[in-house]
């Protein structure tokens, strides 16, 4: 289902892995009603929740364990996109992918690599330059190709480059999964 509503009681009718995305909820007691709506409706419904800033604290208080992501309202569309994919893989990120710090519940793709639930693979990260170190930890905060080029001052084809090896080296298959990867191990 796809749909855009004013509130979470307009949504109707939802289905078991479901993403609702509730964006900006003006006080903690709307957005804590709102997700009690849709748990009654489907019990394994997926929720991301997207706050102002200056309300982040006080929702990854509140809600950290209660949705599957918590994304800054204003993050990169990149980093959104990522959280959004993360969360329709399996993942729950425990506070925001710009922030450095996602926990993953069993993703198959990450299981393969063999990185034990939230503790760094000291031996894959070994064999990692410093430059694919530096690209993964900017991948992680949701930059793009351009940006991380920019902010190393190399090519943009370099940075593809980098990605790609990094990819291999990690055993992930995409930006996403490897943006959560970084976060784990760097």
């Amino acid at each position: 289902m796809k749909t855009v509503c004013e509130s979470a009681s307009a949504i109707g009718a939802t289905g078991d892995g479901d993403i609702v995305i509730l964006h900006d909820p003006t006080s903690v007691a709307e957005a804590r009603a709102d997700i009690e709506t849709l748990h009654r409706a489907t019990s394994n419904l997926k929720i991301i929740l997207v706050p102002t800033s200056e309300q982040l604290e006080v929702y990854f208080a509140e809600f950290n364990n209660t949705v599957a992501a918590i994304i800054p309202d204003g993050s990169s569309a990149e980093a959104f996109l990522s959280a959004v994919i993360m969360v329709s893989e399996g993942f729950t990120i425990s506070a925001s992918i710009s922030r450095d710090a996602i926990h993953k519940v069993k993703p198959s793709e990450l299981v393969d690599t063999g990185v034990a639930e939230g503790e760094p693979d000291n031996r894959v990260v070994a064999s990692l330059s410093d430059r694919e170190k530096k690209v993964l930890q900017l991948l992680a905060l949701g930059a793009s190709n351009k940006a991380i080029a920019l902010e190393l001052g190399i090519a943009e084809a370099t940075v593809k480059s980098h990605l790609r090896s990094s990819f291999l080296k990690i055993g992930c298959k995409n930006r996403a999964l490897a943006a959560v990867w970084a976060s784990i191990n760097l």
